[in-house]
């Protein structure tokens, strides 16, 4: 699990540093890549939660996706703040700080926790 977390952040960040390019196909690679490592993240995610707890599941996948929909939505609005006042590069550098602070929570998970969840 944790391998597959961080091989998800990996990819996200990677396809960041790639919209940054100028040739419109290399763009679009990297617009798929933060794509499919974003979404491999939530799959996991989603299921870790649901293994890792013993009990109060209900209560764990509610808290679960109170914090998905509330950085969803900060996620979809300050980077729109950020691109007006400071332009695209500081949008991808925003996005790269929170995926290596959620790479940084990926590997803290133990290899014991990983193999059994």
């Amino acid at each position: 699990l944790r391998n597959s977390l961080a091989l998800g952040l990996l990819l996200a960040c990677l396809g960041n540093v790639i919209t940054l390019g100028s040739n419109l196909g290399l763009i679009l690679i990297g617009l798929v890549m933060i794509c499919f490592g974003n979404w491999l993240v939530q799959g996991l995610a989603v299921g870790y939660v649901a293994t890792a707890t013993t009990t109060e599941r209900a209560g764990a996948n509610a808290l679960y996706l109170l914090s998905y929909y509330v950085g969803g939505s900060f996620g979809g609005t300050l980077p729109g703040f950020l691109f007006n006042s400071y332009g695209y590069g500081v949008v991808v550098l925003a996005s790269f700080i929170m995926l290596i602070v959620g790479l940084g929570f990926a590997l803290s998970i133990s290899q014991e926790t990983s193999v059994h969840a």
